[in-house]
């Protein structure tokens, strides 16, 4: 079977996305499909990842196996093209220009496929699948939302909505099967029938040995994420933990990131939380996996209000810790979130910590991820 898969995502990037592309190129690999795959060659949120072209996940998932093409997007072009999409004619989102590059290439090769793949968002990504199915190039189209918790970014421009909501209706209902991970997620897409499929995340079962000490005779908390000043702050977090320790109770704070932000570091410090605190940038999430597996509880903060993007929870099943959500109550009644859930205060934020350190960590963590690759793989044997 000759599979195409679009991506504006690569996978040597941390995020749900991510996490389902090399998901579904593991099966592919392993259902022995001939596989061609677009992916973003110099994306902004690759700056950070060193030796991407080289990145030990390609060697890890056999993803040599696979004839990748890696779209440029710098370029003078580029920006003319941002330019008249912001000012000029409204673009549906940001994956447009990536886009266009992609449709023009698989157009002009002319090479056939029996399943075109788009892992949406974007929505242009998915415009591609839709083209070359009209135009015989593949007999089947499918899309993958990717991503649980995914709600529609801001566009370029708020001109470029009501483009987005004409296409984004005639494009899905088009698709052969559109996969999304959990069923409140088709509140935003009303107008799918009876072509969409509820498959929750898939992850491939690898685990990279970390060397990260953890001092198991105490508490160890961990967090891993960025931080953002009244929108996911930690201050009442870092009272309740300051609350413990006057208390007398021995704790670690494990904190991973990309960057720290300097008001996270003053509240650190105005409460006197320097030496309980472990703080590691950019640690990739295989390795992150097998030092989560190793905490007492895992920690994640809700955005204020209804925009949440939480995808480091898929990490944290996979890990088994037990999780404590900390929100609002707004979010507590819209997402359907694993976990403990306190409202964002530091005296219900300390009772639940307490409470979940009584708690077992999770023994088949894997088999629920294992039970929804069998359901993706019946779409490539039928």
């Amino acid at each position: 079977m000759k599979v195409l898969l679009i991506s504006y995502y690569s996978p040597v990037e941390n995020g749900a996305r991510p996490t389902q592309l090399i998901g579904i190129l593991s099966l592919l690999i392993e259902l022995g499909c001939k596989v061609d795959m677009y992916i973003p060659k110099d994306k902004d949120d690759l700056k950070i990842i060193e030796n991407v072209n080289n990145h030990f996940r390609y060697e890890l998932y056999n993803l040599n196996k696979i004839n990748i093409y890696n779209i440029t997007q710098k370029s003078l072009m580029n920006k003319i093209f941002r330019y008249i999409t912001y000012y000029v004619i409204p673009s549906p989102d940001k994956g447009t220009f990536f886009s266009l590059k992609v449709l023009f290439k698989t157009v002009k090769i002319r090479k056939k496929y029996d399943i075109v793949l788009c892992l949406a968002n974007p929505l242009s990504t998915s415009i591609i699948g839709y083209t070359l199915k009209a135009l015989g190039l593949s007999k089947k189209f499918y899309i993958d939302s990717g991503d649980p918790y995914f709600k529609h970014y801001k566009n370029l421009g708020k001109r470029g909505e009501w483009i987005r909501k004409l296409l984004e209706k005639k494009v899905m209902r088009s698709a052969d099967k559109v996969i999304i991970p959990v069923e409140n997620q088709l509140e935003q897409f009303p107008f799918l029938s009876n072509n969409f499929k509820i498959i929750e995340q898939i992850f491939p079962e690898k685990k990279m040995e970390s060397g990260y000490y953890v001092d198991s005779s105490i508490i160890n908390l961990c967090y891993a994420g960025r931080f953002y000043k009244d929108i996911r702050d930690p201050y009442e977090l870092i009272v309740a933990l300051k609350n413990l320790k006057c208390k007398g109770v021995k704790f670690n704070f494990h904190i991973f990131s990309l960057k720290i932000e300097k008001f996270v570091l003053e509240y650190l410090k105005n409460y006197d939380l320097l030496e309980e605190v472990n703080i590691t940038e950019n640690v990739d999430r295989e390795v992150l996996i097998d030092i989560m597996s190793k905490m007492d509880i895992l920690i994640n903060i809700l955005n204020k209000g209804l925009h949440q993007f939480p995808s480091k929870l898929i990490d944290y099943q996979i890990a088994g810790a037990p999780v404590l959500n900390i929100g609002y109550e707004d979010s507590k009644k819209k997402f359907k979130i694993p976990g403990a859930f306190a409202i964002n205060n530091n005296k219900l934020i300390e009772r639940q910590i307490l409470f979940l350190i009584q708690v077992e960590k999770s023994k088949n963590n894997m088999k629920k991820f294992k039970e929804n690759v069998l359901k993706y793989r019946m779409l490539f044997t039928k």
